[in-house]
């Protein structure tokens, strides 16, 4: 109920601020001065808010046009933004509906000095508006506002290997090359990794050496390179940055006090960046949330009314097939762990509900799960060894609900080889409607599980039975947008034993 009345007062209070009741202070806002557009406020919620706003009252340098207050340099839909946020007390009803508004909001806090309103631009852009496609364009226009630049190193920091990817790297700004390598974290495999996107930064300019000397040498951790990446930055180097550097890194060699300080144009820290994840125990990585996920009577009831709850598939034995539909799941983790299972939801029994059974099906887990699946797990090294494990049907374990079937494995991941779990669909059947998002699976998982992965990627293929991935054009047919199967990963760390 406290949280209704909140609510309700705001917006009380909002609509009294629209209307003008009870404000004392009129701004004129716009860059134009003849569609500049006039916004009523409250001085004292503005002055005890903001230093910016208590010396804009009481400075007689201010700009003033007819006794009211002229501001140029902010569109009006952000000041209104400004006035809601101070008048509630920090707290904001109307919406910040796209990223361009929330940059101005972000940079308009910054000057007139709004922590609180900062902090809130943060959660937004971290949330809503920031992400792998748009991060280097963003910090490379606004490295110098705070609370913008510190949304973008986060994501930088957090999902470092897929942003040195990602195309719009090659043309992101030097401001914003130089801001990121400030960062003493990132999350990568090594420095070898960050040195591979600084050459590939620098190849796709013209003043190759000048860039990478200007933009990276400072802060590039060559202490922290082996001999093979100490080769590809040499032509980079002066004679006397090559020796500082070897005196430092090779057990072998003594110059002397003339030599013992490292040259003042190379970074001193010899610490990888790359964090150290760490595993205890057993961690749930969840796929698709239980909110989500209707049993089995719930569909049967709505099926006529709504047939987007569930979706047919057609694999059947007694007609020929030049290929099957395989699901995949890819795990990257970036420690070594143990797979111990892997749910997977079964198929839709509606013959069962319409004779008046339930999701108590008497079948055992196995059963019901021969029914669909076909499935093979493959664990790759970086190195690309490749190890196969053909899931048996003893494997198979029910649940309670039903709704899903236990896939128990041991399957050892060592930190950046790849698993690859896939799920061959056999006969025909119904399966429910339930789509794998990015966004849904940092909502309802925790950090620190996150954070054990490199990657976590879903999607279809079709495959001959040849096992091979059938191609359309010069690509593999592969649809990360597919209905996922896969309910939820539970995993632990490599010396976890289970207990039979």
């Amino acid at each position: 109920m406290a949280d209704v009345n909140l609510v309700t007062v705001a917006s009380k209070k909002l609509k009294a601020l629209q209307e003008g009741l009870l404000t004392d202070v009129v701004f004129l806002v716009g860059e134009n001065d003849e569609l500049a557009e006039e916004i009523r406020a409250v001085k004292f919620d503005l002055t005890v808010s903001s230093t910016f706003f208590a010396n804009l009252f009481n400075s007689p340098l201010t700009l003033k046009c007819g006794g009211k207050f002229r501001l140029k340099n902010i569109e009006p839909r952000v000041f209104k933004l400004i006035v809601e946020f101070t008048h509630l007390c920090g707290h904001l009803l109307s919406e910040v509906d796209s990223l361009d508004c929330c940059l101005k909001l972000a940079a308009a806090a910054d000057e007139y000095m709004i922590d609180d309103l900062t902090a809130l631009c943060f959660k937004l852009l971290e949330d809503k508006f920031l992400s792998v496609d748009n991060v280097w364009e963003v910090l490379g226009e606004h490295h110098l506002v705070k609370g913008i630049a510190s949304s973008c190193l986060q994501l930088l920091r957090s999902e470092t290997s897929e942003c040195l990817k990602h195309r719009s790297f090659l043309d992101a700004s030097e401001e914003a090359i130089k801001l990121f390598l400030t960062l003493d974290k990132m999350d990568i495999h090594s420095e070898s990794e960050l040195l591979d996107a600084c050459l590939r930064y620098t190849s796709s300019k013209e003043d190759r050496r000048d860039v990478f000397r200007r933009c990276f040498l400072r802060d590039l951790r060559v202490l922290a390179l082996d001999s093979a990446d100490l080769i590809k930055v040499a032509d980079f180097l002066t004679p006397e940055e090559k020796i500082s550097i070897v005196s430092h890194t090779s057990p072998l060699t003594n110059f002397g006090a003339a030599c013992s300080v490292l040259s003042p144009s190379l970074c001193p820290i010899s610490e990888e960046r790359s964090e150290v994840i760490k595993i205890v125990g057993e961690h749930t990585l969840t796929l698709i949330p239980d909110s989500k996920i209707l049993d089995t009577r719930e569909i049967y009831l709505k099926m006529a009314a709504d047939c987007d709850l569930y979706f047919d598939y057609s694999m059947d034995d007694d007609e020929p097939h030049h290929y099957y539909i395989a699901y995949g799941l890819t795990l990257q983790p970036k420690t070594s762990i143990k797979i111990l299972s892997i749910q997977i939801f079964n198929d839709l029994d509606f013959h069962n509900e319409a004779f008046g059974g339930a999701e108590s099906d008497t079948r055992d887990g196995s059963q019901r799960a021969r029914r669909l699946f076909g499935i093979e797990c493959c664990v790759s090294s970086p190195g690309g060894v490749k190890m196969y494990q053909e899931i048996k049907e003893d494997a198979f374990s029910a649940t309670e609900c039903g709704t899903s079937s236990s896939v128990e494995l041991s399957t050892l991941v060592p930190a950046g080889a790849t698993f690859v779990c896939m799920v061959r669909l056999k006969r025909t059947g119904r399966l429910r409607k339930l789509r794998f998002s990015e966004d849904v699976l940092k909502s309802i998982n925790k950090e620190a599980t996150l954070k054990a992965f490199y990657r976590v990627k879903h999607g279809i293929s079709l495959v001959t039975f040849n096992d091979e991935l059938i191609r359309h054009g010069d690509k593999h047919i592969y649809d990360e947008n597919a209905w996922c199967v896969f309910k939820s990963v539970r995993f632990a760390d490599q010396g976890y034993e289970i207990n039979k």
